[in-house]
């Protein structure tokens, strides 16, 4: 297998750890990096081993940093030296097949990009922060891009295929399977993130069931490991996850309610807990059903069910659908669960 093709390193006398840290990081990416401070042998003719190695090189990469001296200004490592002349001859005339590649360190002036390289687009990054860089150099030096395109965005590519099959005559039941999946897709952006069955959150619990959902989280049940019975965990909705405001406002309610002692109010065992980006608490569970379906039922009649929120106005402030995830009698599930709607009366 031949070798790799040759990578120069040129840079200023001063920045000579620096060209070296490079060169350690280009053999350690599989590159075939050149630089007389580490591949020159003691006698070697500088005048001679560097056009020589400029003239082997595929890539020429040129570091630049705030120790080159102002242009036009004589000094260690000056543009004017013989391997960035014949880095910037090659770059204007493009007299043979090479790349320069002038690499910005640390924030230098722009300005210090040598004349004749200023034109070509660089790579900023830190001394410190190296390998990414030798990754870019070694893909150039192969005939590759450096960065990898970014993946097709699966919305557009589903939107595409769907016109597609449009524009063909598919048939309707072919479409209409790209079209589910271009919904799917829609919630999945307005949402964020869904948690899904198996889910294992924080080394301790692991979702089974979906109980219910709201504007603002879903409430799953889940089997806790440390403590071997099933709980109820309440999951913000991915796209309030970076929201701070979102967060305080979830686990403040959380916190109140595990404050509460009584027995109509399910008790929070974890008021706030934050694993891998999810955001949740964890709440006792109660088997029974839930409050909607025991009024539709005829179990909890919605007076009854009236009077219980009556006790607690703040939380009954408008009807609604949502449901509470307790059995009928027992506790209320959640501070901000709210009354069910009862069954609209058929119209005469």
């Amino acid at each position: 297998m031949a070798d790799p093709a040759p990578i120069f390193i040129c840079y200023a006398g001063p920045d000579r750890d620096v060209a070296i840290a490079l060169h350690r990081a280009l053999r350690s990416a599989g590159a075939n990096p050149l630089c007389d401070a580490v591949d020159l042998d003691p006698g070697d003719r500088w005048d001679e081993a560097i056009p020589a190695a400029l003239r082997r090189a595929a890539i020429i990469a040129v570091l630049v940093t705030d120790r080159w001296p102002p242009l036009g200004e004589a000094g260690p490592g000056h543009y004017n030296s013989d391997e960035v002349a014949l880095a910037i001859r090659f770059a204007r005339r493009r007299e043979r097949a090479v790349r320069v590649v002038p690499v910005v360190l640390d924030g230098a002036d722009r300005e210090r990009v040598p004349y004749g390289l200023n034109r070509i687009k660089e790579i900023e990054t830190r001394s410190t922060e190296l390998e990414p860089v030798a990754t870019m150099l070694r893909r150039l030096a192969a005939g590759e891009r450096a960065i990898r395109p970014l993946p097709a965005d699966p919305l557009d590519a589903a939107l595409t295929r769907r016109d597609r099959l449009r524009a063909s005559g598919a048939p309707a039941d072919a479409i209409a399977s790209v079209e589910a999946l271009i919904l799917a897709l829609k919630r999945a952006r307005l949402h964020g993130r869904q948690p899904t069955k198996g889910l294992h959150l924080a080394g301790r619990w692991t979702l089974t069931d979906k109980l219910g959902r709201g504007g603002f989280a879903e409430v799953w049940k889940a089997w806790d490991e440390r403590i071997a019975a099933h709980v109820a965990l309440k999951i913000l909705h991915g796209q309030f996850g970076d929201s701070a405001e979102r967060r305080d406002r979830f686990f403040r309610g959380a916190r109140q309610m595990a404050q509460l002692d009584h027995p109509h109010v399910v008790r929070v065992i974890e008021p706030e807990v934050e694993h891998d980006g999810w955001y949740f608490f964890v709440m006792e569970h109660l088997p029974g059903g839930d409050l909607e379906r025991a009024v539709l039922a005829g179990g909890v009649s919605f007076h009854g069910a009236s009077r219980r929120c009556a006790r607690s106005p703040t939380r009954c402030t408008r009807p609604t659908r949502r449901v509470s995830c307790t059995a009928p009698g027992d506790r209320d599930g959640d501070l901000g669960f709210r009354l069910v709607r009862a069954p609209r009366a058929p119209r005469p």
